[in-house]
């Protein structure tokens, strides 16, 4: 109740019921939030990792979407739900953000990248003995090629592999003769094209002096055959006379051919197993430093995982421990039995007991007698038509913005639009009436000036209630009606969420032209009245002037309102 008693304000606090909402929105919410950290555990090489991210952020959107359609859209404050929302979808972003970081160094290799020391230290040693990740086996560098290479091998004279790499010398050869399978096309098949064709011209340069000097060896050999051969088929040759000589020279010339193939198969097998070796030994270097580099990856997505569990979980907690009453039951019985015995001494004191002050007043009825008596509330109150035109007092007063419809173009606004004028036919004597200097009646009794809102959006042109017309004794007419009208509004979205709008209000006479009613300003004011106006939680109210228009024949107000950007940000 008011200080002055005139007024009675009722509070009505009511407290939603969160079960619904609970199964709906919140529980998937949480549940998404942590789905988020398994894009953490997800294997690289499935190639699933970006996928998994995006479809839990689509359906973040899906759920901001649906909160929004649900809440209303005001800037004072900031929901619990929208809050824990817009955590969730920070956190995603910022999880894909991190994959792809994640996905660079996994596909990393030593030609794209070299590992620094520091690197190598904090992601191979510090941190995996911190997050508890036992390192992997170490791998053989080689896979035991280099015991294969310098494996003791008896070639005609008990003499190691190794040994012939000693006595060797350069030789230069066909390679195409030494070669024993197509380098280039094999080689080519690898994706370090650049590393391998260095490689490729190493080793066809190792492989024509390897074939060379291992053909010399051979045929240096203590135990080879062939330096006999040679001598034998020269003493042959010499002795061509007898004929018995003949066939020994061709089959000696024909075990030396023999021998020399072989000694070329071989030679040609024993550089074709060394230079796979070389193949393999590089093959498994960048396969060392690929592997050092899929580890750091696992190790990031580790800490990852455990951060991003930590921040959703205290954030969770955090978010929950602020909602008041959560675990508070209320019993509705209980508050309609209080409550029913407060309305009801209410009702007795407001309503029985000013009963015995409430009396007829004769003279305020002889009053209305007189006065309405041979009265046309048809005719406009001037004496005759050569007056000059009848002045309509007006002023407006914001109660409050309702909505603007950014879409649709159009601004619903509850307004009390005030209007004083003079009738000479309602004015009297007070003292001929018991003192009595004000009246109240009923807006049909009396005449009223047709002032309407011109750009209506909606048809309708009528008040929301005809409230009574309250007449003072030298015949002053006061009528303030409350509306809520729905007037049209050219909205500019250029800078859109951070816009400011100016709708105007144009009020004026439907059938009165400017000779018959004018309108002027009620007290010289010239703005919108904020007395009684309740803030929008959407808009800020910048100004409201108003401006008499078309000679006086209508007035103009100017409503200029900026968009509250907390609920946009």
């Amino acid at each position: 109740m008011s200080l002055d008693k005139s007024r009675v304000e009722f509070r009505i606090v009511i407290r939603r019921k969160t079960l619904f909402y609970t199964i709906i929105l919140i529980i998937p919410t949480v549940l998404m939030a942590f789905l988020s950290m398994l894009v953490f555990y997800l294997p690289a090489e499935c190639s699933e990792k970006i996928t998994l991210a995006i479809s839990i952020l689509l359906a973040l959107v899906v759920f901001l979407l649906l909160v929004s359609k649900i809440l209303p859209p005001t800037s004072d404050t900031i929901p619990l739900m929208a809050k824990y929302l817009l955590m969730t979808f920070v956190m995603n972003i910022i999880t894909i953000m991190s994959t792809v970081c994640v996905l660079n160094v996994h596909f990393r290799s030593a030609l794209t990248h070299q590992m620094p020391q520091s690197v190598r230290i904090l992601f191979l040693n510090f941190l995996p003995k911190l997050l508890c990740m036992p390192l992997p086996q170490p791998l053989r560098r080689n896979f035991g090629i280099s015991s294969i290479r310098h494996r003791p091998l008896n070639v005609r004279g008990g003499k190691r592999l190794a040994e012939v790499d000693q006595q060797n010398t350069e030789i230069g050869v066909d390679s195409s003769n030494t070669l024993p399978f197509d380098i280039t096309r094999n080689l080519s098949l690898n994706n370090n094209t650049k590393l391998k064709k260095k490689q490729i011209s190493r080793r066809k340069r190792f492989l024509t002096t390897q074939s060379q000097k291992e053909r010399r060896y051979f045929d240096r050999s203590p135990g080879s055959p062939l330096p006999q051969l040679r001598k034998l088929q020269k003493g042959i040759f010499n002795n061509s006379s007898s004929s018995k000589y003949l066939f020994l020279n061709k089959f000696s010339q024909n075990l030396i051919e023999k021998q020399e193939e072989l000694s070329n198969l071989m030679a040609k097998g024993v550089s074709g197993v060394q230079f796979i070796s070389e193949h393999i030994r590089a093959e498994m270097d960048d396969k060392k430093v690929r592997d050092e580099w899929r580890f750091i990856s696992m190790v990031i997505d580790r800490l990852l995982s455990l951060l991003f569990f930590g921040i959703t979980l205290g954030g969770a907690i955090a978010i929950i421990l602020t909602v008041p009453h959560i675990f508070e039951q209320v019993d509705q019985q209980k508050n309609r039995l209080i409550y029913g015995k407060e309305y009801l001494n209410f009702w007795f004191i407001t309503v029985f007991l000013p009963t015995k002050f409430v009396f007829s007043s004769l003279a305020e009825e002889r009053l209305i007698k007189d006065l309405f008596r041979g009265y046309n509330h048809l005719i406009r109150p001037v004496a005759n038509l050569s007056n000059s035109p009848l002045e309509i007092r007006f002023s407006l007063a914001l109660i409050l913005l309702i909505n603007v419809d950014e879409k649709n173009q159009i601004m619903q606004t509850n307004v009390w639009p005030t209007m004083k004028w003079i009738d000479y036919q309602m004015k009297w004597n007070p003292s001929d009436y018991e003192n009595i200097r004000t009246i109240r009646v009923p807006p049909e009794k009396v005449w009223l000036p047709d002032i309407v809102l011109f750009n209506n959006a909606d048809g309708n042109y009528e008040v929301s209630f005809y409230s009574n017309v309250v007449i003072e004794s030298n015949g002053e007419m006061l009528w303030v009606p409350p509306a809520i009208y729905k007037s049209s509004c050219i909205i500019d979205v250029e800078f859109f969420p951070f816009d400011e709008q100016t709708c105007a209000m144009i009020f004026g006479s439907w059938t009165f032209n400017k000779n018959e009613v004018v309108i002027s300003y009620l007290g010289n004011k010239r703005q919108v009245e904020l007395n009684d106006y309740s803030e929008s939680a959407i808009w800020d109210l910048m100004e409201v002037p108003g401006q008499l228009i078309h000679q006086k024949s209508k007035i103009s107000y100017q409503i200029k309102i900026r968009r509250k950007t907390s609920s946009t940000q």
